[in-house]
């Protein structure tokens, strides 16, 4: 970490940061779309860092550079090769210090004239590889840019750099740059409301007006002529009957500015499952009449990995047989065909194979239409950062980085991983056994202070937006523990039913992966985790009070789990696996027996959703 002889006397210190972050990164329906959100913060902050350093030999004191030009490097990328990749991304704010003979003067007219630019700068630059690429594509594609084009031509950057700049003692920099801006946070103005014009709002922000016309009959008119392009009928770029504003739209073409294929949500959701049955040989026609099925060209928008799910295929299925006005290729229905002919066999197959060759429990012929998003958040870290200053970024670095590996393992996708903060999605499948992993990899890497971390549990067709925000309510559940230092998961069901479990990291979600596992094994009936809260849920608040009735519960408990499952051993299950003799050694409050009662039901959904 570069110091300068300042750190023991006066120096000036600063900070920045971008804003709105919450509301920009939930700003997404597609997968697509949150990594866009998240690669632009991340450019966007490379470029704000490389200037300070270079054009003002600025210390950097956060994030921690753990490479020399790492920041450079990011800046001066293309925005297709900045959303290509993900291994770490840079926190949305940074602190540092400027060196010695620098005046305040200088520095806040350095920020004002080049650091507050930034943000405005990246997004024309964005927009003009967007023209290039856009302008220059297929036929079909090219048209449907031609449409939208006229309207992005003077559109605002959607973030802002904010920023405060302070003369402080060396041993108190951290501290007094981070007071002053908090109350920078509390007394900046807020945005003007935008009345806007009478036309309809965007389907994925539903903050601003979507593009087309600024009167009612010429935006229908306008959004009627999009919804007749071809690409638009085939899902490409945009939906039909989708109503992007300026920025949205703006976020959406760039997210095809890198040829590589991006995972959908769907994808993601489904990589365990497919990789299972993968591994198992039962995979390869399903796969191969996939790929058969016109327009299923992932790089143009299309989706292999929707096809596996039942749901959409007949959704699919029905609108290429009763809809052939709507621009579907007409050979479409008879592969679809094929492939929904063959996902029938590979029901058949899956339970065969699995009976025959393992004798345990088979998984779901057809993958969960449930993924989760997990996010995590360093707890008091602005006060451990004041405090461990000269090694802690180094840590948090050395975190992110180290979670690579894991989150490919767990078949996930990491969206954002900034030192203490972290976006991934995850197959529920994999999702207790990931934070669980990330959990032990902080506790490996930071000694300093405890990780909170939040899921949520949605269904893969809802928009990614209402997921995030519910991941991170998880997260501020997990907060607000005694202690903090805990795990909050959120299941939001496609009825509409929601709960959600949370306890401190340790015994009760150790109990709970060890039981999931028993489940998916066969080796637990699936309904041991309803009868267990059944059992539970129907004691009164004082049987918990007395030792003698607690040990009548666990007993009752013993009894249950034994008669729940046909291992060989079923006592070896109840003691070692589940350690039910842990069990309320001591008497719980009501809170800890709601969690558990929780945390059962959340069993009993990952293990009906994991298992057939």
């Amino acid at each position: 970490m570069k110091m300068s002889s300042s750190s023991s006397g006066s120096a000036i210190y600063w900070s920045v940061a971008l804003i709105p972050v919450q509301d920009w990164i939930a700003d997404a329906r597609r997968s697509r779309d949150l990594r866009v959100g998240s690669a632009f913060l991340s450019w966007t902050m490379a470029r704000i860092l490389s200037s300070l350093k270079t054009d003002m030999d600025a210390s950097v004191l956060l994030p921690h550079e753990t490479s020399t030009g790492l920041f450079a490097g990011i800046a001066n990328s293309s925005f297709a090769q900045v959303l290509e990749k993900v291994e770490y991304s840079l926190p949305n704010r940074a602190s540092g210090h400027l060196p010695d003979g620098s005046t305040v003067e200088d520095a806040k007219k350095f920020f004002h004239d080049v650091i507050s630019q930034c943000p405005g700068r990246a997004w024309a630059k964005l927009i003009d590889a967007i023209r290039v690429r856009s302008g220059s594509g297929r036929g079909a594609d090219k048209e449907t840019w031609q449409k939208v084009a006229p309207w992005l031509g003077n559109v605002p950057a959607p973030v802002q750099a904010v920023w405060c700049i302070k003369r402080v003692r060396g041993e108190d920099g951290l501290k007094g740059i981070d007071d002053l801006f908090s109350a920078l946070k509390r007394t900046r103005p807020l945005p003007p409301p935008n009345n806007g014009a009478p036309v309809g709002k965007c389907t994925q922000c539903g903050k601003r007006e979507a593009i087309g016309a600024v009167t009612w009959h010429e935006w229908r008119s306008f959004q009627d002529q999009l919804d007749e392009l071809p690409d638009v009928k085939h899902g490409y770029r945009l939906d039909a009957g989708e109503r992007l504003c300026t920025v949205c739209c703006v976020k959406r073409f760039a997210g095809y500015l890198s040829d590589t294929p991006f995972p959908s949500t769907s994808e993601i959701a489904a990589r365990h499952w497919h990789a299972l049955l993968r591994n198992r040989g039962l995979m390869d026609d399903l796969d191969r009449l996939a790929r058969e099925v016109p327009d299923s060209d992932q790089v143009q928008g299309g989706d292999t990995f929707t096809l596996y799910f039942p749901r959409t295929l007949d959704r699919k299925l029905h609108r290429a047989t009763f809809q052939p006005d709507a621009g579907i290729d007409p050979r479409q229905a008879t592969a679809l065909e094929r492939v929904k002919a063959v996902q029938s066999e590979l029901r058949a197959a899956v339970l065969k194979c699995y009976k025959t060759s393992t004798g345990g429990a088979a998984p779901k012929p057809d993958p969960s239409n449930y993924l989760a998003v997990v996010t995590f958040d360093g707890d008091n870290m602005g006060e451990k950062v004041q405090q461990h200053a000269q090694v802690l970024p180094q840590k948090l670095m050395q975190f992110a980085s180290a979670l690579g590996a894991h989150i490919i393992a767990s078949h996930a996708e990491a969206f954002y991983l900034g030192g203490d903060e972290g976006l991934i999605l995850c197959p529920i499948e994999t999702v207790l056994d990931l934070v669980e992993i990330i959990h032990k990899e902080w506790h490996g890497n930071v000694t300093e202070t405890t990780l909170s971390a939040g899921v949520a549990i949605f269904d893969r067709e809802r928009p990614l937006g209402a997921a995030i925000e519910a991941a991170r309510a998880a997260v501020e559940t997990a907060k607000r523990l005694d202690r903090k230092d805990g795990l909050a998961v959120c299941v939001q069901t496609a009825s509409g039913s929601e709960w959600m479990a949370v306890d401190h990291w340790g015994e009760s979600w150790d109990r709970l992966r060890s039981a999931l596992k028993l489940l998916c094994d066969g080796r637990i009936s699936a309904g041991w985790p309803f009868d267990v809260e059944e059992f539970l849920r129907e004691l009164p608040d004082s049987a918990w009070q007395v030792t003698a009735t607690r040990n009548a519960i666990r007993t009752e408990m013993r009894r249950l789990t034994k008669r729940s499952t046909h291992d060989e051993d079923p006592e070896r299950i109840w003691r070692d696996e589940l350690r039910g003799e842990e069990w309320f050694e001591k008497a719980p409050d009501p809170v800890t027996i709601v969690c558990l009662s929780d945390q059962l039901h959340l069993l009993a959904f990952l293990s009906r959703e994991s298992r057939a």
